[in-house]
């Protein structure tokens, strides 16, 4: 796959959330914000995808995509 940015060469990779030194794979949720009780966000009965990205070895555009 090529940037269509400049046309370099795109790589495969992720975008990790760090958390008391343990690493997670984004993910994205359908639907609107919501906020729980307590403060954070309310996720339950939510479909979730994991997030992959792709960065040109040349410019280092993101490109990014839930799957």
């Amino acid at each position: 796959m090529n940037c269509i940015k400049c046309g370099g060469q795109m790589e495969l990779g992720l975008i990790a959330d760090i958390d008391h030194s343990t690493a997670h794979a984004q993910q994205w949720y359908a639907g609107a914000i919501k906020w729980s009780f307590w403060g954070g966000l309310s996720l339950s009965n939510r479909r979730s995808w994991y997030v992959r990205s792709m960065r040109c070895k040349k410019c280092g555009y993101l490109e990014s995509y839930a799957s």
